[in-house]
């Protein structure tokens, strides 16, 4: 399709678009697959002008900087499995002695530090099309359909098997209510949470990632990130003196900090791949320094110190420091650490469904329908919550989590793609707005739309009809394919 390609770059420049490709475009330079959008650039400008760019040139102009976005940390996954197994073994003590007196409600903190540097990974610095509504859209869907389902079946739990009602009906309807609409994390209600508690850290979770999402960029200074995560530690040292806060403004400030630690660690994990060769440091460097950064992190958990301590505001800049290092899995306990990554697959539902367990199982002590079995120890008890909580967590992962994601980011996805139609820019085609295509070179075509995701584009004589699909690209008859940009993350970069 002549669609006015014509561009005022020359044959040795590229224009980088951040977008998301279709399939069979991706994964043309083995070697470089991190940046396969940025080499299809290439591509298409080399058979525009037939002046081949060679891998090597293209990757002076876009060194690598960090994984795929559509890739995971494996070794960070699994990390944060063992976080939420630590929780479920800190709230078990709870109710069967001995209660624990080190400090695992920091796991918290690193869950945090974690999302903040993963959501940096896949939003800030994503190769797709997204905008902030729609990503809150997609956060919404992966965070609430659990959320909400854990909170049911605790309520009932407790209402009807062990008549755990600790309230009037109308407050525990109320704090049910605030758990489903992610509220229970703001400190809305005087009362305190006891429905599912731990809950509240999805709550401010999910209100965090909505400025995220209009305020953060990759042009944002790391050091405005880690300043303003400062901030809230040093007035959250000031007014509580202790990270084991839950919920309201003391949880508030607690999930920011750790929440900004993690983008800025994210953002600085880029700025050090880029300028430095991390390729070149020997297995045994990096874990020698994978081995340090776990010998750190066994001292902090093995204080004791149960709930208030000063020492507590050291450990998200220690998290910071291991996420980044075990992110690149160079060493060997990262790369060991990547086998066991099931567990962070379903570290969610075990974080969220620990409690529904343990309420039934050990209720204030074992349960009277297997108090009289044994002699419930605190390592009898963890066996047995974590022989059932593992593959009750990994059921309500497939049955729950991953459906209810599909489903609802599919909603999410097509109301956005109606609301945003057709306008705005195609990489090296032009702009469509309303009902006029305007092409690179000036030239002026008219298009009718013949369906919510369908049109007919009269140009140069030429008449084209074409349709836009769910992966966000517009599909033309004779087989081109346009593929809409990011007009917010355009570089332009001189070879």
């Amino acid at each position: 399709m002549n669609n006015g390609y014509d561009h005022p770059l020359s044959p040795r420049q590229v224009l980088a678009v951040n977008v998301d490709y279709p399939p069979q475009y991706q994964g043309t330079y083995p070697k470089q697959q991190q940046l396969t959008a940025n080499f299809n650039a290439s591509q298409l400008l080399a058979a525009r002008y037939g002046a081949p760019i060679s891998p090597e040139e293209q990757a002076q102009a876009f060194p690598a900087v960090t994984k795929p976005t559509g890739s995971r940390f494996k070794a960070l996954d699994t990390l944060r499995g063992f976080a939420a197994l630590c929780v479920t073994y800190y709230h078990l003590s709870f109710a069967v002695e001995p209660t624990c007196h080190h400090p695992l409600h920091l796991c918290v903190d690193f869950f945090l530090v974690l999302s903040g540097f993963v959501l940096a990974h896949t939003y800030t610095y994503t190769t797709k099309s997204i905008t902030p509504v729609q990503f809150i859209g997609h956060r919404w869907a992966r965070l609430w359909p659990l959320a909400a389902y854990t909170s049911v079946v605790t309520f009932l739990i407790r209402l009807l098997l062990i008549n755990q009602m600790y309230y009037t009906p109308f407050e525990e309807g109320l704090q049910l209510f605030t758990e489903l609409l992610l509220l229970n994390g703001l400190g809305l209600l005087r009362k305190e949470n006891v429905n599912n508690p731990p809950s509240w850290t999805v709550s401010l979770e999910f209100w965090l990632n909505v400025p995220f999402a209009f305020v953060i960029t990759k042009d944002t200074p790391p050091f405005l990130i880690f300043l303003s995560g400062s901030i809230c530690q040093c007035m959250l040292y000031y007014q509580a003196g202790s990270l084991a806060t839950t919920g309201g403004y003391f949880g508030i400030l607690r999930c920011s900090s750790s929440f900004m630690f993690g983008i800025g660690t994210y953002m600085m994990h880029v700025r050090l791949v880029k300028n430095w060769d991390c390729e070149g440091f020997s297995h045994l460097v990096v874990t020698s320094l994978e081995a340090v950064l776990c010998f750190i992190l066994f001292c902090i958990f093995n204080q004791e110190n149960m709930y208030a301590s000063t020492t507590d505001f050291v450990a998200p800049w220690i998290f910071c420091l291991i996420v980044m290092i075990f992110a690149r899995e160079q060493g060997l306990i990262s790369q060991a650490l990547g086998c066991l990554e099931i567990l962070g697959t379903i570290s969610y539902s075990i974080y969220l469904n620990h409690r529904g367990l343990l309420a039934l199982l050990f209720p204030g002590g074992p349960n009277p329908h297997i108090a009289g079995l044994m002699v419930w120890t605190q390592p009898r008890a963890l066996i047995l919550l974590w022989g059932l909580l593992l593959p009750y967590s990994y059921l309500t992962y497939r049955c729950v989590e991953m459906p209810s994601l599909r489903l609802l980011r599919g909603i999410v996805d097509d109301a956005v793609q109606n609301q945003i139609g057709f306008d705005g820019q195609w990489m090296h085609r032009g702009e469509i707005y309303g009902s006029e295509f305007t092409a690179l070179n000036g030239t002026i075509g008219s298009l009718v739309k013949t369906g919510p995701k369908s049109l007919v584009l009269s140009y140069e004589g030429e008449v084209h009809t074409g349709e836009l699909w769910d992966d966000g690209h517009l599909h033309w008859a004779d087989g081109d394919v346009w593929i809409r940009c990011r007009s917010d993350r355009v570089a332009v970069v001189s070879l």
